[in-house]
């Protein structure tokens, strides 16, 4: 993590909690509303946990290795925006437009991880590339799908709205490893 990531994380933390908090009435009842902020909070503290942790207990990792990916289409942003979209499009062929940065890119050929990175370059330039705001971003997309998947279960069995709570949100494997990159 550099210091991008100390002044960035906070701002956008109140950015996404605002947005949080201008939703939640829609997507919540007198049952629900309770877990929403919760729920979203421990998804931010495991994504911002699991980057500590791969960065300074792991030394590394997938997570690491998809942000070296993404640092290489944003620094073609910078360079050549051509071949910045180019990159973010493309399936895996060559192009000779792309081929500086694809030569780097031992995941480009490799059409699941590859998917991964062009969402998280979107996502880079909307965080200025900083990983920690980048692993808030997913971790309030896969939010966005566990609180649906609550919500669907609840209305099936809508006395249960505590359990399927804990068992959706607060399990710390779920919170924890539960991130989309």
């Amino acid at each position: 993590m550099k210091l991008q990531d100390l002044l960035l994380t906070p701002i956008y933390l109140a950015i996404f909690y605002g947005i949080a908090y201008g939703v939640r009435g829609k997507v919540t009842n007198a049952f629900t509303r309770r877990y929403f902020i919760p729920a979203l909070t421990a998804k931010f503290v495991g994504a911002i946990a699991l980057g500590l942790v791969y960065q300074f207990y792991y030394g590394g990792g997938d997570t690491f290795n998809y942000t070296r990916h993404v640092d290489i289409i944003y620094r073609a942003f910078g360079e050549s925006p051509v071949a910045a979209i180019k990159l973010i499009f493309s399936h895996g062929e060559f192009d000779p437009v792309t081929a500086p940065y694809t030569g780097t890119m031992y995941w480009y050929k490799s059409a699941t991880e590859f998917f991964v990175i062009r969402i998280a370059a979107v996502a880079s330039l909307l965080s200025f590339n900083t990983y920690s705001v980048m692993a808030l971003m997913f971790a309030g997309l896969s939010f966005s799908g566990m609180w649906a998947m609550y919500l669907t279960f609840i209305r099936a069995y809508p006395l249960l709205y505590k359990r399927f709570a804990t068992a959706v949100f607060f399990l710390p494997s779920v919170y924890f490893w539960g991130r989309v990159s």
